[in-house]
């Protein structure tokens, strides 16, 4: 690990908030461990003057089970001007699926003009920064969505969080209304889509006219983007239709609206400016926001296939994403076009990897040192990235597994709708690098550094 890589660790590990005012003893400082989703939140609360941990409060309370599961989150380095500046997550709540029926049951009594049903949809989370084009402030922050009496359009607020260590933007004990920055929603639906195909995730997106950052999330059956009032949304996929080749030994079907989703509604793809390092070496000092700009497209079969099959569906090479590069991009041998990116579960002999093979650019785990599988450890994940240009190399895969959080949830909230992760992808931030989240069986896999 590089020394400008070790200092990026630092600075993404261990920031102190205070937390509360009246609601908590003086003594208290809540110190959050967080890097990125995919990472567990975590609140130690300590005593400020010995330093001992008073209590410990782990992950956030309206995302529920899918807290640590990136597939729903987003996080992202802003890009300020020219460069990289804080880091920020926003975590979708639970269920942004069902929020249309959040207002089934709304009364007629209300006034023409007031409130009618608010909605807690992401927590934010800033590591230092302050964001004044979404009101973002250091710490926790809250986004909720409203309607007003008769008027079917969202509004939304971002309220900085107070008064509890434990960031639940659920809480009524304050009104939301009171404080915070009002920002503009336009919603975007599709006549051939339904509400399955849009997915229950956030994600932050880019306004290039403005040159500044707003939030794509989930809104029911709709895709809603929210900015400060004028922002310009981000031109939506529009090259060439990806290629797709063979998963779970089956091919999609071009002509069914969820082979077309995956690249049409932002939230089961992610796309952002890739990151390049000064003079164009790798990992030499830190990053700044390069010319490339990348979109990571999941294959349109993923989604059914991680929710009804097993690991093993992985023992042949599948085709699991698709990375286009707009650009000149050194890293993952990723080049200007469509690159593909595929998986493999097993051993070195099932999927016929050796350390003879190419490593991708920035991979140095040797191919036969991979990561266990976190349910059988004698099993291991590899990817092969086939560039645009027909040069394939390989890198270690990494799977965290959900299977037993969701399962624990399940128990505990019997005759709930089944829940299931989405077959979305998403750019991994990297403290000198990105990498890549791909949905895979009961969790999510990323390709090793």
């Amino acid at each position: 690990m590089t020394a400008a890589r070790r200092a990026a660790l630092v600075m993404t590990v261990g920031l102190a908030i205070v937390v509360g005012s009246c609601a908590c003893p003086a003594r208290e400082i809540g110190v959050v461990r967080f890097t990125c989703p995919g990472d567990p939140v975590v609140v130690d609360v300590v005593d400020s003057r010995t330093g001992a941990i008073v209590r410990t409060e782990r992950g956030l309370a309206i995302s529920e089970p899918i807290t640590e599961i990136p597939e729903f989150h987003d996080c992202q380095r802003f890009v300020v001007r020219d460069h990289y500046d804080s880091l920020y997550a926003i975590f979708a709540s639970f269920r942004l699926d069902s929020i249309a029926l959040t207002f089934a049951h709304d009364s007629g009594t209300a006034v023409p003009g007031t409130q009618h049903g608010i909605v807690p949809v992401a927590t934010i989370y800033s590591h230092g920064g302050t964001y004044e084009a979404l009101g973002i402030k250091p710490g926790f922050n809250c986004l909720f969505l409203f309607r007003k009496f008769n008027d079917p359009r969202w509004n939304a607020k971002m309220v900085p969080w107070g008064g509890s260590t434990d960031p639940n933007c659920a809480d009524r004990r304050y009104d939301p209304l009171s404080t915070g920055t009002l920002l503009t929603v336009n919603a975007l639906t599709g006549s051939s889509l339904g509400s399955k195909d849009y997915p229950p995730v956030a994600r932050w997106d880019w306004d290039a006219t403005n040159q500044e950052h707003y939030i794509g999330i989930a809104c029911g059956p709709a895709w809603c983007e929210v900015g400060k009032a004028g922002f310009q949304s981000s031109v939506a996929y529009n090259l060439p239709e990806p290629t797709w080749h063979r998963l779970a030994g089956r091919l999609p079907d071009l002509a069914a609206a969820a082979s077309h989703r995956v690249y049409k509604v932002k939230g089961w793809y992610d796309a952002q400016p890739l990151a390049t390092w000064p003079n164009g070496a790798p990992h030499t000092g830190l990053p700044r926001p390069g010319p490339a700009r990348g979109f990571l497209i999941p294959h349109p079969l993923l989604d059914s296939v991680n929710n009804a099959a097993s690991v093993s569906t992985y023992q042949t090479w599948g085709h699991v994403a698709t990375a286009v590069i707009e650009g000149e991009y050194p890293k993952w041998n990723l080049t200007n076009g469509q690159n593909e990116i595929w998986f493999c579960y097993g051993t070195t002999a099932t999927c016929q990897v050796s350390d003879a093979l190419t490593r991708v650019e920035g991979a140095s785990t040797p191919l036969t040192h991979c990561p266990d599988d976190p349910v059988i450890p004698t099993q291991h994940w590899w990817a092969k990235v086939v560039s645009a240009a027909g040069v394939t190399k390989y890198a270690c895969v990494e799977r965290r597994d959900h299977s037993q959080e969701l399962e624990d949830y399940r128990q505990h909230h019997t005759g709930q709708a089944e829940i299931r992760i989405p077959g979305a992808a998403r750019w991994h931030w990297l403290p000198d690098d990105e990498s890549q989240w791909i949905s895979c069986e009961n969790g999510c896999c990323t390709i090793k550094s």
